[in-house]
C-alpha cells in the first residue's frame, strides 16, 4: 500500500502505474493545522503524510478516484468549458473597449449582441485613416474568434450532455434548474465513494 499526494493532478499517472502494478494507493490526507510550515521540504513533507495516514483508521483512508473513463472526460470537458468560456468574456471585452475607443459606427455603450458581433465579422476594408482602418481589422479578428468560441463551446456542451446522459448524473437534469453543466460538475465531485 502507498500513500501519496497530487493523486488527481501530478500525480494521477504514477497513481495508475502503482495500481496497476497490484499495489493499494491512498490519497495522502491533508497536512494537520498547526503543523505547517513556510518551508517546502520533500522529506519533511513524506513523513508528514506518512505520520498523517498511518494514524487513520483502515476506515477512513480515501482511496483516490478514478482517473480514466466517463468521470475523467467530464472533467476535462468541463475544464476545457471553463477555458474556453473565459477567453471568450476576454473576447467580447477586449473588442467592446475597442468599439468604445474607435468609433466604428457600432453603438458600444451596452453589452454586445450576437447580431452586433456577426454583423462586425462582415466588415470590408474601407478607405480610412490608417487607426480606423487598423481599429476595424482588430475589431473583425476579435469578433470572427468570439464566434468561433461560441461554436466551440456549444460543441462542448452537446458532448457534455452526452456524457452526463450515459452516468448516473442523468437523473440531476430532470431536476427543475440543473442542467448538463450542473450535472457535470456534481458528478465529477461526487462520483467516487471515498472521495
Amino acid at each position: 500500500m502507498g500513500a501519496h499526494e497530487g493523486t488527481r493532478s501530478y500525480g494521477s499517472l504514477l497513481t495508475r502505474n502503482v495500481k496497476d502494478a497490484g499495489y493499494r494507493v491512498i490519497e495522502a490526507a491533508h497536512p494537520s493545522r498547526g503543523r505547517i510550515s513556510s518551508a517546502k521540504s520533500d522529506r519533511v513533507d513524506a513523513r508528514r503524510i506518512a505520520a498523517d495516514v498511518l494514524a487513520l483508521p483502515l476506515g477512513q483512508l480515501r482511496t483516490p478516484r478514478q482517473d480514466d473513463g466517463l468521470r475523467a472526460a467530464t472533467q476535462i470537458l468541463l475544464t476545457a468549458r471553463e477555458e474556453l468560456t473565459s477567453e471568450r468574456t476576454r473576447a467580447i471585452n477586449s473588442l467592446t473597449s475597442l468599439l468604445r475607443t474607435v468609433d466604428l459606427g457600432v453603438d458600444a455603450r451596452r453589452p454586445l449582441s450576437a447580431r452586433q458581433i456577426a454583423d462586425v465579422t462582415r466588415w470590408r476594408t474601407r478607405v480610412e485613416d490608417l487607426t480606423t482602418r487598423t481599429a476595424r481589422s482588430e475589431a473583425v479578428r476579435r469578433a470572427k474568434r468570439i464566434i468561433e468560441l461560441n461554436g466551440q463551446v456549444e460543441a462542448n456542451l452537446s458532448r457534455l450532455t452526452e456524457l452526463v446522459a450515459d452516468s448516473p448524473a442523468n437523473e440531476l437534469v430532470l431536476r427543475t434548474g440543473i442542467g448538463p453543466v450542473s450535472a457535470a460538475h456534481a458528478f465529477v465531485a461526487w462520483s467516487h465513494p471515498a472521495a
